[in-house]
């Protein structure tokens, strides 16, 4: 196994905001951040996002964080939102495993 946290870049999770039912993938970063979420979303400031379990590699409902902040992307063809992750990953501790 090897160990990433949600810092990690290369990390890329399939995810779902159970309030909205929408899909993106969360790519690791500090702050990580959620692409591919469709332009017309209705996403708030606040809402979860848990993992979706699409990809086989984490099964779904793992919880991730909430919405920071949310933009068009450069091209203006889906959303980009910011992560607030539930762990504070600068601490010790909180890894997110990959087989």
């Amino acid at each position: 196994s090897e160990a990433w946290t949600l810092l990690n870049p290369s990390l890329k999770v399939g995810v779902l905001f159970p309030r909205t039912r929408d899909l993106g993938i969360l790519q690791g970063g500090d702050p990580p951040t959620v692409r591919y979420v469709s332009l017309n979303a209705p996403l708030q400031v606040g809402d979860t996002l848990v993992t979706s379990g699409l990809g086989g590699v984490f099964p779904p409902g793992i919880p991730i964080g909430t919405v920071a902040e949310i933009t068009p992307d450069q091209a203006g063809i889906f959303l980009q939102v910011r992560v607030h992750p539930f762990e504070d990953f600068h601490r010790a501790g909180g890894l997110a495993v990959r087989p």
